[in-house]
């Protein structure tokens, strides 16, 4: 209960959803943001931006917004490096992450790589195993990282496609508490891979 949990949410009634959860929680602090490779501005009301439910979609796609015209969902896309080396969350280390940004992972990657090689976390992304080559470029950066994805093996969103991969450190091996509740997969093995039948 004493260690900081940071929650970055794009949408502006999730977070006033987790205010409220978050109130006698002095640990978790709430950033109306997204994560992403580059620093902009993204506003909902005046851009086209993909919806699903409470959730917004590819977000890694949409422009930035001009600086006069933002409405109040607007909200600021944040690389992971800059919050951590220069920016709020400065002397603070990343010990885990979890990132379910729906279809946006290696764009947030992309702008994590120095806190990542810096702090070596465990961390969970999302990925679709029907999109072969997105996900040969998500095993490829961590093989580059020298991180071990490890198969969660259940659906983790509406596609039946979505599984969550955790991430460890080559030099922090898998627990063998939980080796038997996920499976390894890396380029090497990811065409012949089971999905569905992942255990």
């Amino acid at each position: 209960p004493h260690r900081t949990v940071h929650a970055v949410e794009p949408m502006l009634r999730n977070v006033i959803y987790i205010q409220g959860y978050a109130h006698g929680r002095p640990n978790m602090k709430i950033l109306h943001g997204a994560l992403g490779r580059r620093e902009k501005w993204i506003d909902p009301e005046a851009h086209h931006v993909e919806r699903q439910s409470t959730m917004l979609l590819n977000l890694h796609r949409s422009g930035s917004a001009s600086n006069f015209t933002r409405s109040a969902a607007a909200f600021r896309v944040h690389r992971l490096d800059s919050l951590f080396l220069t920016g709020p969350w400065q002397g603070e280390r990343l010990a885990f992450g979890h990132f379910d940004v729906e279809g946006a992972e290696l764009d947030l990657l992309a702008g994590a790589k120095m806190i990542i090689q810096r702090d070596r976390p465990i961390f969970t992304v999302e990925v679709n195993v029907h999109k072969m080559r997105v996900l040969e470029r998500m095993l490829a950066t961590l093989e580059a990282w020298s991180y071990q994805a490890q198969v969660v093996p259940e659906i983790c969103g509406l596609d039946p496609g979505c599984r969550n991969l955790v991430c460890f450190p080559v030099e922090r091996p898998t627990p063998q508490s939980l080796e038997a509740l996920m499976a390894p997969l890396n380029l090497s093995t990811v065409k012949e891979f089971k999905f569905g039948s992942e255990l």
